[in-house]
């Protein structure tokens, strides 16, 4: 799961895998918001499991708690 808090005052970005951050880094500038089509994995050589588009930023344990529900 990826995040993006732009309220983090230094545009916060962080991977999580399995529900474990992984990587974190800061974003020089903010995401580009615009009303252009949305893709997913136009670049991914493999598949891409689940998307979901929250209109917040998850913590670390709703996004433990969210792969604790999906794991098989």
């Amino acid at each position: 799961m990826l995040t993006y808090d732009k309220s983090a005052s230094s545009n916060q970005q962080k991977l999580y895998i399995n529900g474990t951050l992984r990587a974190n880094s800061t974003l020089t500038e903010d995401i580009n918001l615009n009303s252009n089509e949305l893709f997913f994995g136009r670049y991914v050589d493999g598949w891409i499991d689940e998307i979901a588009i929250y209109d917040k930023t998850l913590t670390q344990s709703e996004i433990r708690a969210r792969y604790n529900q999906l794991k098989p």
